[in-house]
C-alpha cells in the first residue's frame, strides 16, 4: 500500500491535472470560441426593435413652429411574458383598453413583440403598467401642429410611426424623417424580456424645413376667407397668393369642404373651369399673335349660335371695343375675336403658359389639369376654351400666369419651401423662370387688368389702400347627378395683381357654389380686396394715391 506521503503526492498531481484541464477548457471557451458563444447568448437573450425619433420641424418663414414633435407613450408586451393570454386580454378590456381579436392567438404563439396601444398619454401608460404586470411602455414621438388646422392641406399629416403620409410631411419625408434607433431586447434574471434603455434615444431634431408663408398673415387670410364664405353662403373657398418675382407662396388658405378635401392641397389639387379669369390667357394669345387692337370696335349685339349651343352675355352691348370686351367680360366679343385664330397656335400658347401640365413644385402634390390637343377638339372647343370652358386648371396655374403678367412675361416656378436646414447646412430651392410671352404682351395685359378694376367688372376690388388690377370669373359647375352644367351652382373667382405701380403679389380667390351672388366680381373681388389690404399693411407697400394710367393701343 501507498504511504500517506505517496497518496498525498498522487492526489496533488491529480488535482493539478484537473485544474489544468479546467483552465484549458476555460481558455477555449472564453478566448478561442468567445465570438461563437457570445453570439449564441445574444441570439438567445436579445433581439432588436427599431424606433423612429426626432422628426424634423416645419416652421414658417420667421421661424414660428408649424409642426413639431410631442412625447407620447406606446404600450407593448412580449408574448412570451404572458402566462395566461385569456386572462391578460380580460384584464386589459376591464381597464378600458380596446383589444384586437387576433391578439389572443398572437399571445398563444408565445413569440413576438406586440403593440397594445399606440401614442397614448404617458400617465395613462404608467397606469396600465401598474395594473397589468406584463405590460411596459416606450416613449415615442408623435406629430403636433401648434396652429391647429392652419395650412392643413399644405402641411399634410404623418402616420402612427411618424412617417409622412400626405402634403409636405410626405413629399419632404426624406428630409424630415427622424433617426431610426435600434433598441436591444434582453432577458432579466427571471427570463422576462425587457427593453434595454439606450441613452442614444435621447436626441433632438437636427433638421428643419422653413416655409415661405408667414403664420400671422396666413391666419389672417384664413379668418377673412371663413367669414366671407359664410357671408356669401358658399360651400368652399380658396385663396392663394404668390410673390411675382421669387415665386414664393405668401399664403394658401382654404375654408369649407368635406373632410377628404381638407386633407388635400387645394392650391394645386383643386381643378375647376376658370370662366372669364381665363380671358387674360385668351387675350395674351391675341396680343402675341398681333391680333389685338384696343380701340377696334366689335359687334356684340347678338348671341352666337354654333353647333347647337348659344353663347351670350349677361349684359347685352350693341358693340364694344376690344379693350372693353375684356373689362366688361363679353363672351360674345371674346368668341368673335378667337374665331380668327388658329387652333394649334391657341393650344401652343396655353400649353407654354403652363396649362394642361404639372409645374413640378417642390414638396407639393399636383394635378396637371385638362387641356386637350386640338385634334381632340370639337367644333365648339376653341370658342369654349377662350371663355374658360372645356378646360380645367388649378389655382396655382392661374396664379402663376397672372404673376407672369406682373413679371414682364416671365413665369417663375412657385415654391412653398423657403429653405432646408440639416446638420448645420442650409439648402435653398433653385430659382427657375421661363418666358411665356413678351414684355409688350405683359405690359398690355397689365393695362387691361388695371382698367377692369377701374371701370369694369372688377370694381369691387378697388381700395384706397393700394391700386389693384384683376379679372373676375363666373363658371357653371358640373351637376354630379346629371353630368351636365348646373343651372344653380357656379364657381365665382377673381384673379389679380397688386400693387400696380410696382407689382409684388399675384393672387386668386375662388368660391364654390356661392348663394348670395354667383358673380366673381362681387364675391371673389370683395375678398380679394380685403386680403390684399392686409397683405399691403403687412409688407408696408401701396398707398392708393397714385393715379394709374392705362394705354388704349
Amino acid at each position: 500500500m501507498f504511504s500517506d506521503r505517496t497518496l498525498w503526492r498522487i492526489f496533488s498531481l491529480l488535482g493539478l491535472v484537473v485544474f489544468a484541464l479546467i483552465g484549458v477548457r476555460l481558455f477555449h471557451l472564453q478566448v478561442i470560441n468567445y465570438s461563437f458563444y457570445d453570439d449564441m447568448v445574444d441570439r438567445q437573450s436579445s433581439a432588436s426593435v427599431t424606433f423612429v425619433k426626432d422628426r424634423g420641424l416645419i416652421l414658417d418663414k420667421t421661424g414660428e413652429v408649424l409642426a413639431e414633435n410631442h412625447k407620447t407613450a406606446s404600450v407593448y408586451v412580449f408574448a412570451s411574458n404572458v402566462k395566461d393570454p385569456d386572462q391578460f386580454v380580460k384584464t386589459l378590456t376591464s381597464h378600458g383598453v380596446a383589444v384586437k381579436k387576433t391578439l389572443v392567438d398572437t399571445l398563444k404563439d408565445k413569440s413576438g413583440f406586440v403593440w397594445i396601444a399606440r401614442q397614448i398619454d404617458i400617465e395613462r401608460a404608467k397606469e396600465l403598467k401598474g395594473l397589468v404586470k406584463e405590460l411596459d411602455y416606450e416613449i415615442e414621438d408623435t406629430r403636433f401642429y401648434p396652429e391647429g388646422r392652419m395650412l392643413a392641406g399644405v402641411l399634410g399629416y404623418t402616420g402612427v410611426d411618424n412617417q409622412g403620409l400626405e402634403g409636405i410631411e410626405y413629399y419632404a419625408d426624406k428630409h424630415l424623417a427622424g433617426k431610426e434607433i435600434p433598441v436591444t431586447v434582453r432577458k432579466d434574471s427571471t427570463g422576462r424580456l425587457i427593453l434595454f434603455d439606450n441613452s442614444t434615444m435621447k436626441l433632438q431634431p437636427d433638421s428643419a424645413l422653413y416655409l415661405t408663408v408667414n403664420a400671422q398673415l396666413q391666419g389672417m387670410a384664413e379668418r377673412i376667407l371663413r367669414t366671407d364664405m359664410e357671408s356669401f353662403k358658399a360651400k368652399r373657398a380658396i385663396a392663394l397668393a404668390m410673390d411675382v418675382r421669387t415665386g414664393e407662396i405668401i399664403l394658401s388658405a382654404v375654408a369649407g369642404g368635406d373632410e377628404e378635401s381638407k386633407r388635400k392641397n387645394a392650391s394645386t389639387m383643386y381643378l375647376f373651369e376658370p370662366g372669364s379669369i381665363f380671358k387674360a390667357v385668351s387675350f395674351g394669345h391675341l396680343i402675341e399673335a398681333g391680333q389685338y387692337r384696343a380701340n377696334e370696335v366689335v359687334n356684340t349685339s347678338r348671341p352666337i349660335r354654333m353647333y347647337g349651343h348659344e353663347i351670350n352675355d349677361v349684359h347685352t352691348y350693341p358693340s364694344l371695343k376690344q379693350l372693353e370686351i375684356f373689362t366688361k367680360s363679353s363672351n360674345v366679343g371674346m368668341v368673335t375675336l378667337t374665331s380668327k385664330t388658329d387652333s394649334e397656335s391657341v393650344y401652343n400658347f396655353m400649353s407654354r403658359s403652363g396649362f394642361g401640365r404639372k409645374i413640378n413644385i417642390d414638396a407639393m402634390s399636383e394635378e396637371a389639369g385638362l387641356l386637350r390637343e386640338p385634334k381632340k377638339w370639337s367644333g365648339l372647343s376653341k370658342a369654349s376654351i377662350s371663355i374658360g370652358q372645356e378646360i380645367l386648371v388649378s389655382p396655382m396655374q392661374m396664379v402663376r400666369y397672372y404673376a407672369a403678367i406682373a413679371n414682364r412675361g416671365l413665369a417663375v416656378k412657385p415654391t412653398i419651401i423657403y429653405k432646408y436646414e440639416a446638420d448645420g447646412k442650409t439648402k435653398v430651392p433653385e430659382h427657375k423662370e421661363e418666358r411665356i410671352f413678351s414684355e409688350n404682351t405683359a405690359a398690355t395685359l397689365m393695362n387691361m387688368v388695371t382698367a377692369t378694376v377701374e371701370s369694369g367688372t372688377g370694381k369691387r376690388a378697388r381700395t384706397k389702400v393700394l391700386n389693384i388690377g384683376g379679372k373676375s370669373g363666373t363658371a357653371q359647375l358640373i351637376d354630379q347627378r346629371t353630368k351636365t352644367y348646373s343651372t344653380t351652382d357656379y364657381i365665382a373667382s377673381f384673379a389679380g395683381i397688386f400693387p400696380i405701380e410696382e407689382p409684388r403679389v399675384a393672387m386668386i380667390v375662388i368660391y364654390e357654389a356661392p348663394q348670395s351672388s354667383i358673380y366673381g366680381g362681387e364675391t371673389g373681388g370683395t375678398t380679394f380686396r380685403r386680403i390684399a389690404e392686409q397683405v399691403a399693411f403687412f409688407y408696408n407697400f401701396g398707398n392708393g394715391n397714385t393715379k394709374v394710367q392705362y394705354a388704349n393701343k
